[in-house]
């Protein structure tokens, strides 16, 4: 009679059973670390923060998403000896920005649907110049001869103006 997957994991010293659905993730990593003899007692045996323990299998699961996730603030709200109050003010701004992001997603989501951009190629370019003018004509006098000493009520100034019509008028 040949014997069942349990009773060879149990023969060959596994923490695991191959038909597991949710291992127990920490317990394997401390077996195969077990197993290798050149690692020192004293080496730590995870990368980095120490974790709580769980009880659940989904809980397990949890904290080993959370410790090893990329997603930042999450093995905060799994590391060991945090107060409540930080882990309730992780969880906060953790859940606050997956909040705000589904928000603007679905703000962008929907401009992109409703408010459509098009963007338009124009290459007839060289129909659109405006021709300038060779010559201006205009038959109205801007300027008032007879008001300019006015402006110039200082004395060396008039005097200059007063010079420029003496050889004006020669």
């Amino acid at each position: 009679m040949s014997k069942n997957t349990l009773e060879k994991t149990l023969e060959k010293n596994n923490c695991f059973f191959e038909n597991e659905i949710l291992p127990d993730f920490q317990t394997r990593w401390r077996a195969t670390l077990k197993q290798q003899e050149s690692i020192p007692d004293n080496y730590p045996n995870r990368i980095g923060m120490p974790t709580i323990n769980a009880k659940s299998n989904a809980g397990k699961y949890f904290v080993e998403f959370a410790s090893s996730s990329t997603v930042h603030g999450l093995n905060h709200l799994v590391a060991r000896n945090r107060h409540p109050v930080e882990i309730v003010l992780t969880a906060f701004f953790v859940l606050g920005a997956l909040l705000c992001l589904i928000i603007l997603s679905s703000l962008f989501w929907d401009r992109y649907q409703n408010n459509a951009t098009v963007i338009v190629v124009d290459n007839n370019r060289d129909e659109f110049e405006i021709l300038k003018p060779a010559l201006f004509i205009c038959p109205i006098t801007n300027v008032n001869l007879t008001e300019i000493p006015d402006v110039f009520k200082k004395p060396w100034i008039f005097k200059q103006t007063e010079n420029l019509k003496n050889r004006s008028l020669k």
